[in-house]
């Protein structure tokens, strides 16, 4: 019986010790973060050999041979943290020692901005420290390469993290802008400055310096559009110039954008059946004509009114921005009295609609091709050869015409391998070929192309 209870004691003692060293060594991976034997294993060697203190931070024997004494430098506007694991639980908290092949993990808590936001972190620059060399980079992590190993064959023997950050120039997004007639946004022509000096436009910013005291002002063409509307309200609006309240780029309130509307200066074609007396803004223009047309030289622009005196019941207008109009029409003893004044709201006036006695042409934009593979064709507008005062984009081959406008086309066959398809001989023979199109409100938006008017075959054909 006392073997046996030797036996016994003998096998609860050995379970005792290996239970004990498993519930050791679970309680050190526990704390430790250690979660592999390989892992374990380091850590009990690093453990032994001093290099892991009693709180489980890592430190290096000032007295190895290896070490590397790394320090870390401060940004008063830039908070950051340095650790020795990829997990960042182990945050390194002041100058310590290292060994090759040692990580350092960075992480950014916030930067602190001392001109407003320009001021943004750069990066973590790594230098070397050396007797002979003085202080040298070797590279400089960014948050999207946080961590830095010291090479295996690394011998030096000081390393220095310095935080580093730098100054953006802000860019503030600008825009000039008007709408044409048919209420589409274009861009408009302006000169921008700062403080008076022209300032160059990069992908449609200003570039505003660190710190800096600011005045926008724009400058546009006075003969040919005026101011609408701006963002922010403009402070002043003299002779072209459009001044904005002067800023500072470290101002919370600054604006995000500097946004101008300009508009053209309408334009108005009239035509009358019975002769007619033109005022505008109450100023005598014409006396006694059938038609008149107020052009951009005229700088009609919102609020200004146009009266019409005549014996008919009824004006015209032509095309223009009869869009921007409201009219009121006074019956008199010898005629009527047409009053119209120039608003600043759009509204879709159309041809059909009973307007105050006012009967509109509506404006129609088409597109035209000026040459195919067989020929060319010239175009005219009521008689007059289509120029560039009809275009709505440069080099588009758009135009505005209006209601009732006659287009004459004129073409051309420049290769001759082809001829006309016509029936008569001499059409058929004939390098040119005219006809002309009366235009109406359903062509707004086509697109004339040459061989839905003209066709040409083969001469064998």
């Amino acid at each position: 019986m006392k073997k046996i209870t030797v036996f016994v004691s003998g096998i609860l003692t050995v379970l005792l010790i290996v239970v004990t060293v498993f519930t050791l060594k679970g309680s050190i991976l526990e704390s430790s973060d250690i979660i592999s034997d390989d892992d374990y294993i380091n850590y009990i060697s690093m453990k032994d050999n001093g290099k892991i203190d009693n709180d489980n931070m890592y430190h290096v024997d000032s007295t190895d041979p290896n070490k590397i004494r790394v320090s870390f430098g401060k940004n008063e506007y830039i908070n950051i943290k340095y650790y020795s694991d990829a997990a960042l639980s182990k945050e390194i908290n002041g100058t310590c020692y290292l060994l090759p092949g040692d990580s350092i993990y960075i992480k950014i808590i916030d930067t602190k901005n001392p001109v407003g936001e320009m001021y943004k972190f750069f990066g973590c620059g790594i230098y070397e420290i050396s007797s002979t060399a003085g202080r040298e980079k070797i590279t400089t992590l960014t948050k999207d390469n946080p961590v830095f190993k010291i090479p295996d064959e690394y011998t030096g023997k000081e390393l220095q993290f310095i935080p580093l950050g730098e100054y953006k120039r802000g860019l503030i997004p600008v825009s000039v802008f008007q709408t044409d007639v048919f209420n589409n946004k274009e861009t408009a022509i302006g000169e921008w400055f700062i403080n008076d000096r022209k300032a160059p436009i990069s992908n449609g910013a200003l570039s505003i310096g660190v710190g800096e005291s600011y005045v926008v002002s724009c400058k546009y063409n006075t003969e040919e559009f005026f101011y609408v509307n701006s963002y922010p309200n403009c402070f002043s609006n003299k002779n072209g110039i459009i001044t904005f309240e002067q800023k500072n780029s470290s101002d919370n309130d600054k604006p995000n954008r500097y946004e101008i509307e300009l508009k053209q200066y309408l334009s108005f074609n009239f035509e009358f059946d019975k002769k007619a007396t033109i005022y505008l803004n109450d100023k005598l223009i014409k006396e006694d004509v059938k038609s008149f047309e107020f052009t951009l030289k005229d700088k009609i622009s919102f609020g200004q009114k146009i009266e019409i005196k005549t014996k008919s019941d009824t004006i015209k207008i032509l095309g223009g921005d009869y869009n921007y109009i409201n009219v009121e029409r006074e019956k008199l003893s010898d005629g009527y009295h047409f009053v119209i004044t120039i608003t600043d709201e759009y509204r879709e006036n159309k041809s059909d609609d009973k307007n105050n006695g006012v009967i509109i042409f509506e404006n129609v934009q088409i597109k035209l091709q000026f040459d195919n593979k067989y020929g060319k064709c010239e175009y005219k507008v009521n008689g007059k050869i289509l120029d560039d005062t009809y275009a709505i984009k440069e080099n588009d081959h758009t135009y505005l015409l209006k209601e009732n406008d006659e287009l004459e086309l004129k073409y051309r066959i420049t290769n001759g391998n082809y001829i006309f398809s016509d029936n008569n001989f001499f059409e058929r023979f004939s390098k040119t070929k005219k006809l002309t199109i009366t235009i109406n409100k359903n062509m707004n938006g086509k697109y004339f192309e040459l061989s839905d008017y003209f066709d040409v075959v083969t001469k064998e054909g």
